[in-house]
C-alpha cells in the first residue's frame, strides 16, 4: 500500500510504480480524503492520466498494483508544475528502474486514457 503524503486540503499523493500500472516508469497517484474511492493517476512522462470517474478499478485495486512507492513525493503542484513533475519522475524512474526505465511504455491499466 502506498505511503501517502498530505498535499493540502483533503488531497493526498504518492509516487508509485508497477508493471501493471505503467511498465518501466513511475507515476503520481492522488486521492481525496473525503471520497474513499476517488483517485487519479498522472503519468507525467507519458502525458496522460487515468481517473476513478471512468475506470472500473477501485483505489484498493490500484494500491495493490503498486510495487514501488516513494515515501515523500516533492512538494509540487500536479496541475501547475507539470514540467517539474515530469523532470522529477524521469530522474526517479531512471534511478529506480535503471536499464529497465522505459519512457515510451504503454500504460498497462485497463482504463480509459486522458491527456494531462
Amino acid at each position: 500500500m502506498p505511503n501517502y503524503s498530505h498535499r493540502g486540503g483533503g488531497r493526498y499523493g504518492a509516487v508509485v510504480g508497477g508493471e501493471r500500472i505503467v511498465p518501466g516508469r513511475l507515476v503520481y497517484l492522488s486521492k481525496t480524503r473525503d471520497e474513499q474511492h476517488a483517485w487519479r493517476i498522472r503519468d507525467f512522462i507519458g502525458g496522460c492520466r487515468f481517473t476513478s470517474e471512468d475506470c472500473p478499478l477501485a483505489l484498493a485495486d490500484i494500491e495493490q498494483l503498486a510495487e514501488y512507492c516513494d515515501t515523500q513525493p516533492p512538494p509540487l503542484n500536479a496541475e501547475e508544475e507539470v514540467d517539474a513533475w515530469r523532470a522529477y519522475l524521469v530522474r526517479r524512474s531512471q534511478e529506480v528502474y535503471g536499464e529497465d526505465y522505459d519512457a515510451d511504455a504503454q500504460p498497462a491499466l485497463a482504463c480509459p486514457v486522458h491527456p494531462l
